[in-house]
C-alpha cells in the first residue's frame, strides 16, 4: 500500500510540474498554441496515467488496495497462526519441565529406597552368616554330646 501512495504522489508532483508547464506555455503563447500545446500535454498527462503497473482508474486503485488488504489478511492469519503454534509449543514446554521434575524426583524416592533395599540386604547376610555360625557351633556342641 505504501507503494502505491508513492506512486500516486509522484504522479501528483509529475501532473503539478506538467500543469506548472502548461501554464506557463499558456500564458506565453497565443490562444491556438495554447490549444495544441494544451492536447498535446493532455496526451503527455494520459500517458503518465496509463505507464506500466500505473493505476488508470478508480477501480484499479480499488483493485490494488483490495490485493494489498488480502495480502495483509494473509499475513496477519499466518501471524496469528505461528503466535498460537509458539504458544502451544510453550504449553508443551512447561508440561515437560514438570514432568521432568516429577520423574527426577520419582528418581530420586527409588534410588532412595535401592539404597536402603541394599543395606537391608547386606544386614540380612551378615545375620545370615552370624546364624549360619551359630548352627555350626551348635552342630558340633550337639556332635559332641552325642559321644
Amino acid at each position: 500500500m505504501q507503494e502505491t501512495i508513492m506512486l500516486l504522489r509522484q504522479q501528483l508532483d509529475s501532473l503539478a510540474e506538467r500543469q506548472s508547464t502548461y501554464t506557463q506555455q499558456q500564458n506565453g503563447a497565443d490562444e491556438s498554441a495554447g490549444r495544441n500545446t494544451h492536447n498535446r500535454n493532455g496526451d503527455e498527462l494520459s500517458e503518465i496515467y496509463s505507464g506500466a503497473g500505473t493505476p488508470t482508474s478508480v477501480m484499479s486503485l480499488n483493485r490494488v488496495f483490495a490485493q494489498e488488504e488480502t495480502k495483509d489478511i494473509k499475513n496477519g492469519t499466518t501471524l496469528n497462526s505461528q503466535a498460537l503454534e509458539i504458544e502451544n509449543l510453550k504449553k508443551e514446554n512447561m508440561r515437560l519441565i514438570e514432568e521432568k521434575d516429577e520423574l527426577g524426583k520419582l528418581n530420586n524416592k527409588l534410588t532412595e529406597e535401592a539404597s536402603y533395599a541394599k543395606e537391608l540386604a547386606s544386614a540380612a547376610a551378615v545375620e545370615l552368616q552370624n546364624l549360619a555360625e551359630e548352627v555350626t557351633r551348635l552342630c558340633n556342641e550337639n556332635a559332641k554330646l552325642s559321644k
